[in-house]
């Protein structure tokens, strides 16, 4: 599928709805004595992938400004998707208690699907490294570029500062 800015939020979210559920799943069974199958798995993923096909406002960007409320603790997708609210509480919880609560359903897992649930947990972490480093990297440079702008001002004051003086002292030998 191929997503503008929007679809690519709404993917990610879809994808960490997916791992919540199938944490949640994989949990619930594991206490039961038998747990998830990888098909099951795969399955709950193709029919969230179909409503997410059916659904237009993920697919379609919308005119105007986005504001998906990622700040105030609201769920990016609609209430339409059964797992959204799971993102969106562990979205709205602190980062570390989500990873160590999803670390600890990869851990009770067994098998293909803990391996599974592991490897997406660490493609997560990895993805969210690189961001988390390409932004701090952005923030450095545009601190940079502000320090040498700030004293390129601070010049440029000093100069019209030194201009006017003089010109004042010109006026006063008049």
């Amino acid at each position: 599928m191929v997503f503008g800015p929007s679809g690519q939020a709404a993917e990610a979210a879809a994808a960490a709805a997916t791992a919540a559920e199938a944490a949640g799943s994989a949990t619930a069974g594991a206490a039961s004595g038998g747990g998830p199958t990888l098909a099951s798995l795969q399955q709950q993923r193709e029919q969230q992938q179909q409503q997410q096909q059916q659904d237009p406002s993920i697919q379609e960007p919308r005119e105007g400004p986005r504001s998906y409320g990622l700040g105030m603790g609201m769920p990016v997708l609609g209430a339409s998707s059964s797992s959204s609210s799971a993102a969106a509480a562990a979205a709205a919880g602190s980062g570390d208690g989500a990873a160590e609560a999803a670390a600890a359903a990869a851990a009770g897992c067994d098998g293909e699907v803990g391996e599974a649930l592991s490897s997406l947990l660490q493609g997560m972490n990895h993805k969210f490294a690189a961001l988390s480093s390409s932004i701090l990297g952005r923030l450095d440079d545009m601190g940079l570029k502000l320090d040498a702008l700030e004293q390129q001002l601070a010049a440029a004051l000093k100069e019209q500062q030194q201009q006017l003086q003089q010109e004042e002292e010109g006026n006063l030998q008049l």
